[in-house]
């Protein structure tokens, strides 16, 4: 189960940032019809199909991106406790290394593209 900390995090950052997200959020292995809790799935960053973030467990990283590849989005594995209560530097900091894929004409006003490194 995923901690509801870190789906109010998610929540606040929507709300906060101006940003679209559905926390939490399901995926399914088409294949196998397993079904993996993610924390949220966050539209608009790290590709054109949004991103899903899921708990930082001990999930196959390998197999989860290769779904998530499958779906169209990007997959990004993250603590649960590193990212909640919700921070606003530290959220920032992560979409703005995602990279924005909406309208290339309309990113959010706080949007710099910078990435981590």
């Amino acid at each position: 189960m995923i901690r509801p900390e870190a789906i109010a995090a998610w929540r606040e950052a929507a709300l906060d940032l101006g940003i679209e997200i559905v926390a939490p959020y399901e995926i399914t292995d088409l294949a196998s019809g397993e079904t993996i809790e993610c924390i949220a799935y966050v539209r608009e960053f790290g590709s054109q199909g949004g991103t899903i973030v899921v708990p930082q467990r001990d999930h196959s990283l390998g197999h989860i991106r290769s779904i998530a590849k499958s779906m169209g989005v990007f997959c990004s594995l993250m603590s649960e406790s590193g990212y909640a209560p919700y921070r606003r530097d530290l959220f920032l900091a992560t979409l703005n290394d995602w990279g924005w894929f909406g309208d290339k004409d309309h990113p959010p006003t706080w949007y710099t593209g910078q990435p981590w490194c």
